[in-house]
């Protein structure tokens, strides 16, 4: 411990050090309001604390007495700047931080905590504690951890011990938010050169004290370096993650397990070679023996992560001709889809496809061996770019019906980041052709105003009525027309040949119109594919408190009408631990597995109040019971569907129908029709 442990042990060090007198257990206990247990917890440890760090002040504790600072004049300096010093990062913790610093000492404990233990670290009561813990079980069990709470023994966890070192990395992105860190922890100047970002380096550290961390970072290097496997920085990060975990957890005897058919597949891999290098050099550092499993999973890192080396547009081709047969197809089908989610076509862009394969390959490898690559940008990307994420996540039914594997958020965004920029390239000036009934003068007036009002207008050429024949020939978007025109299969937009502001801000919505996705048809929801809404699988206005209980209800529904099997709410459950569905807007799409479909059908519900779904905050769910290979629908729905909720208002109808019917009209366009047949 290089400071004060605690906000508790200040108070301590400032009560006595403003005392010239020996000052009792009890009046501090009382000062502060805690038990006299607590404070003689606190003294013992303030004592070996001094001793170590502080040895000329002397701190006494005599029975029937009272407690005292013995010190000379350039101790009671120290021990004024150590006061003062510790004022600087030792705060009251709110509800959150109790949360995640119970969560972290379990994690990290090598046997059971007692709630007094914990109770005096977080300077609150045990009763503060008991009901923190509520919420600590709640976040554990996302991963399968049970929180055990045991009389005279106090509390432990248990679960999958590839679960827990999850949690950890998990616990670990979370705490790093915590800027309090870089004034707590003592960081050296070498952590210029390193690879991992300050604050992840900051808690790493507090996390695990013993590790060498910039030793690891080493091996790393010079791995990338003799062998030739270089890293993205999010790739670096997550393996000298992973590693820091494994060394701690190996150490406390926790080492994982691998399936012996997984670990005989990537022991015949280069990348298992490059994991026994890595692993050589950190048994010598640390002393230890590193299980198989452990080299199976660093591999599996490795082949998760490895970035194409050299790659440049102008080797396009080669990458794509060399590229792996499945990889190269999966990715023009997510491109097809996408483009048809979008309504634009992406089939032209082979940067796009290049970028693609080279991303899949990892991604796949990630995905059926369970690793996770954290995304730093995924907040911002479905906040901001919500349609383009919605259309990249509508691709993991191919992931699904390909390799049978479920796509987690982060490596959708991942994905929306290759279409983002995409579209970037794609974006062009709508193109515009001016006509006017004869005075030219006029429509040259006209044609600056409007160049100079919407900046991504384009004029191509300005004609008279009497010459509008040319425009036949022309490459355009849209027609302005100072006066009324027909016959053209492009759109006509009428204006006053003075240009109002009226006039611009109808061209700007027909400009948003053609540069975003096509606005929703509310008679081509449906089409020609199987019924997927039913009325009575309808239901709006409901009132749930958590999204597993939504789930189970729908669920539940689907399954009395004979859409799907046993199994399927499972599997709808198992899917969110994995990764949560909703998408944005409000909205979330719950779906199970492709065993437990009968036919294809979707539940709808709006609910009378928001519901937490992960990150978000959700009011309306459709849950889906498909088969994602059947593209008949599926391809028809994702499109129809993002293409409606990307328009608020019917969202918005859709939330506050009061009934069924409503819902049902909104969504398919039809009357409702109470006789159906199946």
């Amino acid at each position: 411990m290089k400071t004060l442990k605690n906000k508790r042990s200040r108070e301590i060090l400032k009560i006595l050090a403003a005392q010239s007198k020996p000052v009792t257990i009890n009046t501090i206990a009382m000062r502060l309001d805690v038990s006299n247990r607590s404070i003689r917890n606190d003294l013992t440890d303030l004592s070996d604390f001094l001793m170590k760090k502080y040895p000329s002040i002397h701190l006494h504790k005599k029975p029937r007495i009272g407690v005292w600072i013995e010190t000379d004049e350039l101790g009671k300096r120290k021990l004024n700047h150590l006061i003062e010093e510790s004022s600087q990062y030792v705060s009251p913790f709110n509800a959150e931080d109790r949360r995640f610093f119970l969560i972290k000492q379990l994690l990290l404990a090598q046997g059971s905590l007692t709630m007094q233990k914990l109770a005096d670290e977080l300077f609150v009561s045990r009763v503060t504690v008991y009901n923190d813990l509520e919420d600590v079980e709640e976040w554990l069990s996302h991963y399968d951890i049970l929180l055990r709470r045991k009389q005279k023994e106090g509390l432990s966890i248990r679960g999958n011990e590839q679960q827990i070192r999850n949690a950890m990395a998990d616990l670990l992105d979370i705490l790093k938010t915590d800027q309090d860190l870089e004034s707590i922890l003592q960081v050296s100047d070498d952590h210029n050169s390193s690879r991992i970002d300050y604050v992840n380096y900051l808690q790493l550290k507090e996390l695990f004290p013993d590790t060498d961390l910039e030793a690891i970072e080493r091996i790393l290097k010079e791995a990338e370096r003799d062998m030739k496997f270089p890293l993205a920085e999010d790739a670096f990060t997550c393996l000298l993650i992973h590693i820091a975990i494994s060394l701690e957890r190996i150490k406390k005897k926790k080492d994982i397990k691998m399936e012996s058919d997984q670990l005989l597949s990537v022991q015949q891999t280069r990348e298992y070679e490059i994991a026994e290098q890595i692993t050589t050099q950190i048994e010598s550092l640390y002393n230890l023996k590193i299980p198989e499993a452990e080299v199976g999973y660093i591999s599996l890192h490795i082949l998760g992560s490895k970035m194409q080396q050299g790659f440049t547009i102008d080797h396009s081709e080669e990458i794509i001709e060399n590229s792996d047969d499945f990889v190269r197809d999966l990715a023009k089908e997510i491109i097809n889809l996408v483009g048809i989610v979008l309504s634009t076509n992406l089939q032209d862009d082979q940067q796009l496809l290049t970028g693609l394969i080279l991303h899949l390959r990892p991604t796949i490898n990630r995905l059926k061996y369970g690793l996770r690559l954290k995304n730093p940008l995924l907040d911002e990307i479905k906040n901001k770019y919500p349609s383009v994420f919605g259309a990249a996540w509508s691709s993991s039914v191919l992931f699904e019906k390909y390799y049978g594997i479920k796509v987690t958020e982060e490596e959708v965004a991942y994905l929306a980041m290759h279409f983002g920029a995409a579209l970037e390239r794609k974006k062009t000036l709508t193109r515009a052709v001016i006509v006017c009934s004869s005075g030219m003068g006029t429509a040259q007036l006209a044609a600056v105003r409007l160049e100079q009002s919407i900046s991504d207008l384009k004029i191509i050429e300005i004609t008279s009525y009497n010459d509008v024949r040319k425009i036949q020939s022309l490459n355009y978007d849209i027609i302005i027309s100072t006066i009324p025109i027909k016959g053209y299969d492009k759109p006509v937009i009428l204006i006053n040949p003075l240009v109002g502001d009226r006039d611009i801000q109808n061209i700007r919505k027909y400009i948003r119109n053609i540069t975003e996705t096509k606005t929703f048809r509310s008679n081509a929801l449906e089409g020609p594919h199987p019924e997927l809404y039913r009325r009575d699988l309808i239901f709006p206005q409901q009132t749930f408190t958590d999204a597993e209980s939504a789930i189970r209800f729908l669920g539940s529904e689907l399954e009395a009408h004979g859409a799907v099997t046993k199994g399927f709410v499972q599997s709808c459950l198992e899917r969110e631990k994995i990764t949560h569905t909703s998408i944005g807007y409000g909205i979330a799409i719950p779906h199970g597995e492709q065993p437990f479909v009968s036919r294809p059908a979707i539940a709808v519900m709006s609910l009378d109040k928001p519901i937490k779904w992960g990150d978000d905050s959700v009011e309306l769910i459709f849950m889906l019971a498909f088969k994602f290979e059947d593209s008949r629908y599926v391809r028809q729905f994702f499109k129809r569907f993002y293409a409606m909720i990307r328009n608020k208002s019917l969202v918005h109808a859709i939330q506050s129908a009061k009934d069924a019917d409503s819902i049902y009209q909104i969504v398919t366009g039809k009357e409702v029709n109470h006789e159906f047949n199946y």
